[in-house]
């Protein structure tokens, strides 16, 4: 891997250490795909977290019973983060539901159609690989 982006595999033909590689490399996707979902929960209980505390604060307030205006403030703050939450949960629920829709469907792909639509001098670097 470069700084940025993983570095392809070489071209190791059918020998046991192309099954490495890519036994090598599709670990290293997988845990690609954990580290992007472990950051994501991070990021979603931090968002959430922040609206309980502002939520139980004004609730810790609200219990000492403050004069009218000042309850009236903090009870106009938990409903806002309240609603903070709320629009949270149903932002992620919606991604999920996406998520879940999408499928890949398999079909069959015409290649010696598409191999005969590539210009020549792909064709030939294609046969050279073989």
């Amino acid at each position: 891997m470069t700084a940025d982006r993983p570095v392809p595999l070489p071209n190791l033909g059918g020998s046991e250490l192309r099954k490495l590689a890519q036994a090598l490399e599709s670990m290293r996707l997988k845990l690609e795909g954990k580290n992007a979902i472990e950051n994501y929960i991070y990021a979603l209980t931090h968002e959430l977290k922040s609206p309980l505390a502002a939520i139980r604060g004004a609730a810790e307030i609200l219990r000492e019973a403050p004069p009218p205006e000042v309850a009236a403030r903090f009870t106009r703050n938990i409903l806002a983060q309240n609603a903070r939450m709320q629009s949270l949960v149903e932002n992620l629920l919606q991604q999920a539901r996406l998520e879940n829709r999408l499928e890949i469907a398999r079909r069959p792909v015409p290649v010696a159609e598409l191999f005969h639509r590539l210009p020549r001098s792909a064709r030939s670097r294609w046969r050279r690989k073989k």
